[in-house]
C-alpha cells in the first residue's frame, strides 16, 4: 500500500514498479490494479484516434475499426489490470471472445512489424 498525494503516489508508482507486475510479487499485481483503468482506456482511445463509447458498445466491428478495438484490449489484457471476464463486459464481449481476440492480436504480432510497433508505441504512453 502507498500512502500519499496522488501526484506522489503516482511518482513513486513510475519510478519503482515495472511495466508488467510479474506474476510471483502479488503486492505488485495489487499496486497495478488501483490504477484507473477508466482513464486508462480514454487515453489510449484518444491515442488511436476512436470513440471509445461506439465500441464499447458495438456488436461486431470490421477491419480498422475491429483492428484498433483489438489492439486497445490487448493493451489492458497486456497490463494485468483486469481479468477476461471484466474486460469482456467492458467491451460488450464474453470473456472467451477476449482470450480469441488477446490471441489472434499476440498472432498478428508475430507476423507483422507494424502491428507489433503500433503496440509498442501505443504501450510506451503508459508507465504503470
Amino acid at each position: 500500500m502507498l500512502l500519499g498525494a496522488k501526484k506522489f503516489v503516482d511518482k513513486i508508482r513510475k519510478q519503482f514498479l515495472p511495466d508488467i507486475p510479474h506474476n510471483d510479487l502479488p503486492q505488485q499485481k495489487h499496486l497495478a490494479k488501483d490504477i484507473n483503468v477508466e482513464n486508462l482506456l480514454k487515453k489510449s482511445a484518444k491515442i488511436v484516434q476512436i470513440d471509445i463509447d461506439k465500441y464499447l458498445q458495438a456488436k461486431r466491428l470490421h477491419g480498422i475499426d475491429k483492428h484498433k478495438r483489438d489492439l486497445i484490449v490487448y493493451l489492458l489484457w497486456n497490463k494485468g489490470l483486469m481479468t477476461n471476464e471484466k474486460l469482456g463486459q467492458l467491451f460488450n464481449m464474453s470473456y472467451s471472445a477476449i482470450s480469441h481476440c488477446v490471441k489472434r492480436f499476440k498472432e498478428k504480432m508475430n507476423e507483422d512489424k507494424k502491428v507489433k510497433n503500433q503496440f509498442e508505441k501505443l504501450n510506451s504512453q503508459f508507465k504503470l
